[in-house]
């Protein structure tokens, strides 16, 4: 699958971001979370995003794809850590190149 393919993820959901772009809102309010905890759990997302769980897991899921978050383990232990791209002070992020 090449980066500019889309998967359909539903509820407007469906087109990744480009390699310069901003921080996805869902992200933002997902970091202090991250920052305290170091990764977020499908509870985590349910609660701070006010979602229920199959919405979270579809958040989740774009995140992971569009490389902003990395899932660690499986099922219900399942959490997810930032990826490696690099943010800029102007809330703006580039991949790293291969």
């Amino acid at each position: 699958m090449t980066p500019t393919a889309s998967i359909p993820f539903g509820h407007g959901l469906s087109q990744p971001r480009t390699s310069v772009t901003e921080i996805p809102p869902e992200l933002a309010r997902l970091r202090p979370v991250l920052e305290q905890k170091g990764f977020v759990k499908n509870s985590d997302i349910q609660k701070v995003l006010g979602v229920s769980p199959v919405q979270a897991r579809l958040i989740a899921r774009r995140l992971v794809w569009e490389g902003w978050l990395e899932p660690i383990g499986e099922k219900r232990g399942r959490r997810y850590v930032q990826s490696q791209r690099v943010i800029k002070p102007s809330q703006q992020v580039i991949k790293p190149s291969p």
